[in-house]
């Protein structure tokens, strides 16, 4: 996909933000950074954070007081991340060339219950959209909540799935962001794998989403801010679920 192809996709999912949200209840759907940490398979690299000793540098400028920072070492695939179809066809929109108009979004919220190596299908999205009464217009976001956990070590290594014809559904719906609480979307024994299909719908990759079951109500607003890191094909993300009023979240 070139880049006049990236732009007018872009356009297509551009979002007005000329209305007024019902803020009644935010939940955080990202999760934290922190060592030892979930994270993908090696040679991805396990996410660190290191102290960095400024005592000498505070001594040379003659501090009255000592000050602290941190260094980072991290895939940009950490924690919960957007991904771009950059992580498989290079020539796509990188994580900083992604408007704003796909951070504030209308989200619609499927609850598939699935536990490991399980399937969500395209017949559960069709089953799961009727029974919410909802239609996924394009441009907004669409979130599977399955109820795993991929940032409990006893669960990481255990998510259920998507079937192929599920992100052909998915691709056909033109959403501008798929999410899900999933930590391992492709089932390793599947074939052909879907990501290269699923990535060149210009679709945005977020997860592993945490608190998605908490959501009560199948429509939310969705607030996904990105890292802006130039030239990456993904970033960890801070993803805000925006309740409205009157809608409580779910304790268990």
């Amino acid at each position: 996909m070139n880049k006049t192809e990236n732009a007018r996709h872009s356009e297509a999912h551009c979002m007005q933000l000329d209305e007024q949200w019902d803020m009644g209840r935010l939940i955080d759907l990202g999760g934290d950074l922190y060592n030892g940490m979930w994270h993908l398979p090696d040679p991805m690299p396990p996410f660190a954070l290191k102290e960095v000793d400024l005592k000498e540098y505070c001594r040379q400028r003659k501090r009255a007081y000592q000050s602290h920072t941190q260094q980072v070492q991290m895939c940009v695939q950490a924690s919960t991340y957007v991904e771009t179809g950059a992580h498989v066809h290079p020539e796509m929109e990188k994580i900083d060339q992604v408007g704003l108009d796909r951070s504030f979004l209308s989200a619609v919220v499927l609850k598939i219950p699935r536990h490991g190596g399980q399937k969500v299908t395209a017949a559960d999205l069709d089953e799961a959209t009727s029974a919410a009464d909802q239609v996924i217009h394009s441009g907004e976001a669409l979130l599977i909540a399955t109820g795993h956990n991929g940032f409990d070590p006893k669960q990481s290594s255990d998510s259920p799935h998507f079937s192929y014809d599920a992100i052909e559904w998915v691709v056909e719906h033109k959403p501008a962001i798929l999410g899900s609480d999933m930590s391992a979307w492709q089932d390793p024994a599947d074939a052909p794998p879907f990501f290269p299909m699923f990535l060149a719908s210009g679709v945005l990759l977020l997860a592993p989403l945490v608190n998605l079951s908490q959501i009560s109500t199948p429509r939310i607003k969705l607030i996904v801010l990105a890292l802006k890191i130039r030239n990456a094909c993904a970033a960890p993300s801070r993803v805000i679920a925006v309740l409205p009023s009157g809608i409580e979240e779910l304790t268990t």
